[in-house]
C-alpha cells in the first residue's frame, strides 16, 4: 500500500505558508475498498488549499486518485479547519 499521507503532504506542503500547521491522517472507512484522508489546517490557510471554486481542492484529490488507480482504491479526501 502506498503512503497516501506523504503524497498528500508533499502536494500541499507549498500551498501553505506555513506546513507546520498541517496535518494529515487516513480515517477509517467501512469498506475495504475506500480511503479517506483528512487534511486539517489552520483557519487561514484552508482557503489556499480549496483555492477558488474549489479547484485546488479538486486538483489534488484528482491527483491523488490518480496515485491510487493501481491498486484499485477510492480516495476521498477532506479538508478541515482549527
Amino acid at each position: 500500500m502506498k503512503d497516501y499521507v506523504k503524497i498528500v503532504k508533499t502536494i500541499i506542503t507549498p500551498l501553505v505558508e506555513d506546513a507546520s500547521s498541517l496535518d494529515v491522517n487516513i480515517m477509517p472507512t467501512a469498506n475495504e475498498d475506500e480511503i479517506k484522508i483528512l487534511v486539517i489546517a489552520h483557519d487561514s490557510q484552508i482557503p489556499r488549499l480549496i483555492g477558488k471554486q474549489g479547484r485546488n481542492a479538486n486538483a489534488i484529490r484528482q491527483l491523488v486518485r490518480a496515485a491510487a488507480s493501481e491498486e484499485k482504491k477510492k480516495i476521498l479526501v477532506d479538508f478541515e479547519a482549527f
